[in-house]
This record gives structure tokens, sequence and C-alpha cells, in this order.
């Protein structure tokens, strides 16, 4: 199997590579299109280290560069560490991972793209070194906690001087869009699931008021699911919250039905005639019930009249 061609998109470890270069038996790739995550967003938390290559087909690919949007809205990633073969970093490539307070940026990287890490709320400080000779506008926009390190004769020093940026806008507190009434119906022991969705960024659902119905439950992403154990209509109040607080309450109902009825099997047995003392064949058939096994059937016949000659 041949390798990637330059351009050429590859997914190694659970992250998606652009091939850059290829010279034999090796190359250069970047982590991500350039223009979509290159990892789940949902999956991706905690601490992340990127490698510094990704091998494929026997081409070993070493990582020259971050992609635009390679990480965007990563939100559940606390740490990243960057290694030192990496020159570039994209524009958007780290925007709106809230939960990033740490980045380790080696020595060698060159350039950092426009809002790579705006909106990183959690970001508290990073070292820039002073091989970065390029910083792209907005690059640190609403990450207002974070302090750049550099030397004073560096770059990044007169970047951080001339570029205060804004800082995060106030929070709002969240806003259910989900329209208040009835939601989608249920039945007894068939799985159920309704999402309630909400503006501005909520970080949990709850019950204010009222009940669900037995066996479901809210997560905090507002999603409504479990398998109802009984019929009826159940009326609650769901309110969503965040940092800045809570929403208004807002009303739903769930109705509850009894299971749709099973159908009962059916025997069906073919007509036949003979003559008497000749064999006869009935066909026997079992609908409405492929679970049901027709092994062991039992035909009896009872009062038969005599057969004349």
């Amino acid at each position: 199997m041949r390798a990637p061609e330059p351009g050429n998109i590859f997914t190694v470890g659970g992250i998606t590579y652009k091939v850059l270069a290829e010279f034999g038996g090796t190359g250069t790739a970047q982590v991500g299109d350039g223009l979509n995550p290159a990892v789940s967003t949902a999956t991706t938390v905690g601490l992340f280290a990127i490698p510094s290559s990704a091998a494929l087909n026997g081409v070993v690919y070493s990582v020259k560069g971050i992609g635009g949007y390679a990480f965007y809205t990563c939100r559940g990633i606390t740490s990243v560490t960057i290694p030192d073969t990496v020159q570039s970093i994209g524009g958007s490539a780290f925007e709106e991972c809230r939960g990033l307070a740490n980045v380790v940026i080696p020595d060698g990287l060159t350039s950092i793209g426009s809002y790579a890490f705006s909106w990183c709320y959690s970001l508290k400080s990073t070292i820039i070194p002073d091989s970065v000779m390029s910083i792209g506008d907005h690059a640190f926009l609403y990450s207002a906690n974070a302090v750049i390190y550099s030397s004073v004769e560096a770059y990044a020093h007169t970047y951080a001087i001339l570029n205060q940026e804004y800082p995060a806008p106030t929070p709002i507190s969240p806003v259910i869009t989900a329209p208040s009434g009835p939601l989608t119906s249920g039945s007894v022991g068939t799985q159920y699931s309704v999402t309630i969705t909400a503006d501005n960024l909520p970080t949990s659902f709850h019950i204010f008021s009222g009940s669900l119905p037995s066996g479901l439950s809210i997560s905090g992403s507002g999603v409504i699911s479990g398998t109802p154990t009984t019929i009826g209509t159940s009326n609650f109040t769901v309110i969503a919250s965040n940092e800045a607080g809570s929403s208004e309450p807002v009303v739903f109902s769930i109705d509850i039905e009894e299971p749709a009825p099973a159908n009962t099997p059916k025997v069906t047995v073919s007509s036949a005639s003979g003559e008497a003392g000749s064999k006869v064949t009935l066909t026997v058939s079992l609908e409405n019930n492929p679970d049901i096994s027709n092994s062991g059937l039992t035909m009896k016949y009872d009062n038969a009249p005599a057969l004349r000659r």
C-alpha cells in the first residue's frame, strides 16, 4: 500500500494529520486538515501530548505544524504539550478550549496564528520562546487571565504590549429554547430519549419542580432518557444553569402509554383429502411470532366419522 501523497489526510491513534511532504521513507505532516478538529471534541479531555511523529505504511512523518482549528472547542482539555518538532500553530487551533489551563510551547516555534488561543478562559500563563517571529491578530482574545512570558527583546514581548486583549465578556444566564408543552410520548418498556436545548452555553440541566416519568432521568447536557416503567402523564419544569445563573423554569410534559400489544401467534393447517387407508399430508404454518418454534406441535382429531369404502 502506497503512503499518502502531499495534501492527503490520514488518521493515526485517533488524530487526523495532513501530509506536507514525503521523502521516501520519511515525511512531514501537520495535525489536522486546517479546517476541522483533528480529534474528537467530546472525548479529548485532560492532559494531551501531541506526538512528535506519526507512522503510516512504512513512512514516518515528523509533525511540523498544528493546523487551523485542530483542537477547536475541545473544552475538556486542561493541558497541552507541543513537541519541539512543531514550527507553527494555525489560526483558531485552540480556540474555545475553555478548560485549557497550561500550554507548553517549544523552542523552535516560529508562528502563532490569529485567534489561536482565543476564548481560553482558564489559561493562566504561557511562555513564548524567542524563536516566535509572528503572532496573528487576537491570538489571545478573551483569554484575559493569560499572562505571556518572554524575554524583553523578543517579538512576543512587543506583541503583548501592543495587543492588550479584551477581557472575557460577562457570562449570560441560559435561556431554554425548547418549546414549552408536551414532549415526544413514549411507551412502557421501550427506550426513550429527548433533548432539551438552551442558548448561552448551559453547563447543567435540572428538574426544578414536578417529576419525570418513572424510569427516566435528565443528564447535565439536557438529555432525558431511560426506559419508562409506568403509564401516565408527568408534568415537570426544567431549568438550565451556568456560571452566570439559571434560566427561567420551562414547563414540559411526557405521556407514557401502554406497550404495543404483541401479535398473537396463529397456527394455520392446510386442508387435505384422500382415499381411506392412503397417506395424507398436512402443512402446518405458524404466523405472527417468529420467535416461537413450531416443533412439538400436537394435532388431535376426535370423533372421526367412520370411513366408508
